[in-house]
């Protein structure tokens, strides 16, 4: 039986360190504020807009060739398929967005561990000490300014 994870996009992104994501959970505009220029339109609707649970739940974001790959192949997400890694999911970690590279590096760490492993490493890793919740682009907590 094949491990299953809403919160782990086909492309490898942890949607739960999403900075739209969290910037609505938490209604922290905050979180936005270091996010690259590209989401610069997005930013001014985030806390009213973005209520995405994740390309696996809804399409929110549009087209997405590598979703479409990997519903096409039955797969969980990409670090299942026998091809990866391919042009598609190499171009996109490549494309200079941090967190599309980190996408790649998420599953080839579950190709050599476990979704469950992920989930717990990452479910450590998005919270700051104190409880706060982290997103992509924070270099520190909102609530105590550690440094990440």
């Amino acid at each position: 039986m094949k491990e299953k994870s809403t919160n782990i996009a086909y492309c490898g992104i942890y949607c739960s360190e999403c900075s739209f994501k969290v910037a609505y959970e938490t209604q922290n505009i905050e979180h936005l504020f270091s996010m690259p220029e590209k989401y610069e339109k997005f930013k001014k609707t985030a806390l009213e807009d973005c209520k995405c649970l994740g390309c696996k739940q809804e399409n929110i974001c549009g087209d997405c060739e590598i979703k479409d790959c990997a519903i096409s192949k039955n797969l969980e997400h990409c670090g299942e398929c026998l091809d990866f890694p391919c042009k598609l999911v190499t171009n996109f970690a490549n494309d200079g967005m941090p967190h599309h590279k980190s996408a790649f590096e998420n599953l080839e760490y579950i190709r050599n561990n476990s979704i469950k492993e992920f989930l717990n490493k990452m479910n450590e890793y998005i919270y700051c000490d104190c409880g706060a919740k982290l997103s992509w682009y924070l270099t520190k907590c909102l609530n105590c300014g550690k440094v990440r």
